[in-house]
């Protein structure tokens, strides 16, 4: 059993994930009202997505709206391309409660390289 975990411990140490791995910097406009780390824990929750962190504090816009800066990593699945991926996470995430708009304004590539800029 031992020698079949360290094979299958080598196999993933030499997978290489770069080309599916990126990290966007992402608007989110929310509900004030409703709890943001609800709101980042769903987000966690959505395929492929694999780290949500608060880039920058949130700035009150009205009573209503509540703008704050995040950095996404993500894996893309398979079955995606890289821009249904894009489309069907922010799709996704505007189905949570209390997201109100989920705006990707740039994603970069493991090397640092923008691949995406909106």
């Amino acid at each position: 059993m031992e020698a079949i975990e360290k094979a299958i411990r080598n196999i993933l140490n030499e997978a290489d994930i770069s080309p599916f791995f990126f990290e966007s910097f992402t608007e989110l406009i929310s509900d004030p009202k409703q709890n943001l780390t609800d709101i980042l824990t769903q987000l966690r929750s959505i395929q492929g997505v694999v780290i949500v962190n608060v880039n920058e504090p949130s700035q009150r816009m009205s009573d209503r709206k509540e703008k704050t800066i995040l950095r996404i990593k993500f894996l893309v699945p398979g079955g995606h391309s890289f821009n249904s991926f894009r489309k069907m996470l922010q799709g996704k995430a505007r189905t949570l409660d209390g997201v109100q708009r989920l705006t990707i304004k740039q994603i970069l590539d493991v090397s640092g390289k923008v691949v995406f800029a909106g």
